[in-house]
């Protein structure tokens, strides 16, 4: 569970529905304050919170702390590399270097190629083979978290060239 994710999902979703953090704490009976915790990344809502969100959302649980964006142009791992390295690096730069190089170890050549462009100081080969095995679950995990801090960041901008 990525708290950063969850964070800006939340916030994310408060401002779809025309929230202030207010309103929508008034509306769960909750504090401004605690709302403001979850969107820092201070705090994550409780169980009974979790359920009146989710309610209030249209939304499971679930959807809430493992968000998935659907109109996104990425929807995939491998749809990163459509996207602008530069920006991308930005969105990166949240996670652990060895995260990122875990996620590429479940990716084609040409995703893992393209995130050593962007860690050129990084020997993504030899951190892989520090690493060595790794299961399946905890690739497909770091791979949708990063899927998912791309679909919600602001402004994803998604490169003019398509790989081949």
């Amino acid at each position: 569970m990525n708290t950063n994710l969850i964070s800006r999902y939340l916030q994310r979703l408060r401002r779809e529905q025309g929230f202030t953090q207010e309103e929508l704490a008034q509306t769960i009976h909750i504090s401004r304050q605690a709302v403001s915790k979850w969107e820092t990344g201070a705090a994550i809502p409780d169980l009974d919170t979790l359920l009146k969100l989710s309610r209030l959302y249209g939304l499971t649980i679930n959807e809430i702390l493992e968000p998935r964006i659907s109109d996104s142009e990425v929807q995939d791992f491998e749809d990163i590399i459509n996207t602008d390295p530069v920006w991308l690096k930005k969105i990166l730069d949240e996670f652990e270097v060895e995260a990122v190089i875990k996620a590429s170890m479940g990716a084609s050549p040409a995703v893992q190629n393209f995130l050593q462009g962007i860690y050129g100081d990084t020997d993504f080969q030899k951190v892989q083979n520090r690493i060595g095995r790794i299961r399946v679950e905890e690739v497909e995990s770091l791979q949708n978290q990063i899927v998912a801090a791309v679909q919600l960041s602001e402004d994803s901008p998604v490169s003019s060239f398509r790989a081949f």
